[in-house]
């Protein structure tokens, strides 16, 4: 493997120039010139996946062809091989050679994860494989089109049967929880959400073992360690798809170990950043692990705390408390998006067009639309219809030529 640019962590952002695609630094620098027809900004084991003429192919750092365009796609590499596809047919290379390392033999293929990709036959039955193509347990499942890390949960991979029921294997292709649910989600805290024949769901651990039975009308998924269920409403599943402000009633969270560890809230959402949001007689707050209320239950509505900050409304304007429970923000604003890398798209009208910090002050001017800050850079939509970059001072640091927003 040629490692010389291979721990570069700079991040970069795609632009266009003249229908033709290159990146950016932070600082607006062009680190690649504008003269690919496409070019991920994605910057995997040393490499970019990058497309010529209808073909694609990998570039360095520098813009150097390290891999020839030899595919008809590609994606980032992953693990020490990459995704690439020939003739209607996906298989992988190898980062150190460039070289077929599995086979264009595929009609679907995933990224490898924890060195395992989940692949579809022409018979378009399903299966994992590892990195030297080996089928893992057989191709005799359903295709699953969830992102592959949703998939895989250390080292145990889900499956689905012929009957769409859910269950999962181990490293190995052993199948370790039979697929006996009608739906599973990932594991989280070792802890996977089951869905049973009669709508109820419970809780299974690595070993499928149920560590709550199926007896709540919904639950969540686990989130730092407790999940917010409800067994007290049982037509709440379908009016939640039409309503979506249907609230779920007569919540409770349990631990891991399926014990209930708060009292009971007209709603709830999940942890986040160790505070959960909370409904108490129509306005809501926050709880901690404990299941004790640390921000009071008074505002309209509220969202989950990203970055030490939470969004809440009254009459009808959004502002920002923080983990104390204190106004940061104002309520002034028509929406807010919540803090991502210490600002907050907000907006006065029907479009997200400014940002603020942490104390509530505007960074920049007031653009038709922007977006959310992503490794110190975001996209912006301005009046003259053109997009631009700006940094977290609101300067302009680079047009982008593209939509960005």
């Amino acid at each position: 493997m040629d490692e010389k640019n291979v721990g570069i962590q700079e991040s970069l952002f795609l632009i266009a120039r003249n229908g033709l695609y290159g990146l950016i630094n932070t600082k607006g620098e062009i680190v690649i010139p504008c003269e690919w027809d496409w070019l991920s900004s994605v910057f995997a084991e040393g490499v970019f996946v990058a497309e010529k003429d209808g073909k694609y192919g990998f570039i360095d750092y520098n813009g150097n062809v390290v891999f020839d365009f030899n595919w008809d796609d590609a994606e980032p590499f992953s693990e020490g091989i990459a995704k690439v596809k020939k003739n209607g047919k996906w298989g992988y290379i190898d980062r150190n050679t460039g070289y077929c390392a599995i086979l264009c033999d595929w009609n679907y293929a995933t990224s490898f994860v924890n060195g395992m990709a989940f692949v579809s036959n022409e018979e378009n039955k399903s299966g994992y494989i590892d990195k030297a193509g080996n089928s893992i347990g057989g191709f005799r499942w359903q295709r699953d089109f969830e992102d592959i890390n949703m998939l895989i949960s250390d080292s145990l991979a889900r499956v689905k049967d012929e009957h769409s029921k859910y269950g999962y294997i181990d490293k190995f292709g052993e199948v370790v929880i039979p697929c006996n649910w009608k739906n599973i989600s990932h594991f989280t805290n070792n802890v996977a959400r089951i869905e049973a024949d009669n709508e109820k769901y419970g809780f299974i651990n690595r070993h499928g073992e149920i560590v709550s039975p199926c007896i709540f009308d919904f639950a969540y998924c686990f989130s730092e360690g407790f999940a917010c269920v409800t067994q007290y409403n049982k037509h709440w599943k379908e009016n939640r798809w039409l309503y979506q402000d249907v609230p779920m009633k007569y919540c409770k969270f349990i631990n891991a170990i399926g014990e209930f560890v708060s009292k009971s809230f007209d709603d709830a959402r999940s942890f986040q950043e160790g505070l959960a949001a909370v409904e108490v007689n129509g306005r809501w707050g926050f709880i901690n692990t404990f299941g004790e209320i640390v921000c009071q239950c008074k505002w309209d509505e509220v969202k989950g705390f990203q970055d030490g900050m939470a969004p809440v409304r009254k009459d009808g304007r959004w502002g920002c408390i923080n983990k104390s429970g204190d106004i940061v923000v104002p309520c002034v604003w028509k929406e807010i998006s919540g803090f991502v890398e210490g600002l907050s798209a907000v907006a006065s009208f029907d479009f997200f067009e400014t940002f603020i910090n942490k104390k509530g002050e505007i960074i920049g001017e007031h653009w038709q639309h922007v977006g959310v800050f992503e490794n110190g850079l975001a996209g912006v939509h301005n009046w003259d219809g053109k997009e631009y970059y700006i940094n977290y001072k609101g300067d302009v640091v680079c047009e982008a030529g593209i939509r960005v927003v």
